[in-house]
């Protein structure tokens, strides 16, 4: 490739002669190449329906993004755009697949760390962002008032309040299948719809939909043991079939009363984001202390 003019500062002009002689030789073979190979394209393809044409095109210019480099953002975004447009990879990551996965089959985006402004020493682990732009992105989510599952129109009778729980290695880890929801949170927003019946202490039986209307059996209890209110047996499937991961993860509950049955149903939906340890939720500071 051709050297930059300050590289070039110091040589001979007889070198410098040879070198940018050498440098356009390499750059018309490479023009020529490129000509030639598109034209081979368009003669191979002649009488192929247009439709054709442009899945060709797109199907190299997809393969080519395997090796494109990406700043932190841009990888996140994509990874979330991925992440919805194929169902949250639920499809894709389960637990099988995840054995049969290897180190040669990690994926083969990078994440450029260039320009990254003290990542590191802002916040740790998480790549490419400031401490006030993850702040931002955790507290200024706003999930709806009711939930927009399919299959519940018109069922959803008495709802709670939505809250949202940043998931820890306790939530997801094999050996404890529950997930663990604070006191606060419960008491505030849970609680109200119980009738005296219902005892959480013995256990609730519950049903749980995610964002897709599948629905999962679990028991809305609270474990005697520091008194810490849970929902258990069918969230470990839940958390192995939608790939959840510690930290990165944050799920959106509602609980709610079904206007059919009058049964208690949950309703758990997640985001990801690119953190990696645990957020302690603050106020973000005003812009200007003095409005």
């Amino acid at each position: 490739m051709m050297q930059n003019t300050e590289a070039m500062v110091g040589y001979p002009e007889e070198l410098k002669e040879k070198e940018t002689s050498f440098a356009m030789k390499q750059n018309t073979e490479v023009m020529e190449t490129s000509i030639t190979m598109k034209q081979k394209t368009e003669v191979n393809m002649v009488g192929y329906p247009e439709e054709l044409k442009e899945n060709a095109a797109l199907a190299l210019f997809l393969v080519s993004l395997r090796y494109e480099v990406l700043d932190p953002k841009a990888y996140f975004r994509l990874e979330e755009l991925k992440r919805k447009t194929l169902g949250n990879s639920d499809d894709i990551d389960t637990p099988k697949a995840k054995k049969r996965a290897g180190p040669s089959q990690k994926s083969r985006v990078v994440v450029k760390q260039e320009g990254a402004i003290n990542v590191e020493k802002d916040f740790p682990g998480c790549l490419g962002f400031t401490q006030d732009e993850i702040f931002e992105m955790v507290n200024n989510y706003k999930p709806p008032r009711i939930p927009p599952v399919p299959g519940l129109e018109g069922l959803i009778g008495r709802c709670s309040e939505p809250f949202e729980k940043q998931l820890t290695g306790s939530d997801v880890r094999k050996d404890q299948c529950r997930l663990a929801m604070s006191t606060a949170d419960v008491q505030k927003n849970l609680m109200p719809l119980l009738k005296e019946d219902e005892k959480i202490d013995e256990g609730i039986d519950v049903v749980t939909y995610d964002k897709y209307g599948k629905e999962f059996d679990m028991v809305f209890k609270v474990w005697s043991e520091g008194r810490m209110n849970v929902l258990i047996r069918g969230w470990k499937t839940f958390c192995n079939e939608h790939n959840l991961q510690e930290h990165r993860d944050f799920v959106t509950v509602w609980m709610f009363r079904r206007l059919d049955n009058d049964k208690l149903s949950f309703v758990i939906t997640r985001r990801t984001l690119p953190i990696c340890e645990e957020i302690k939720r603050r106020r973000m500071p005003r812009k200007n202390p003095s409005i």
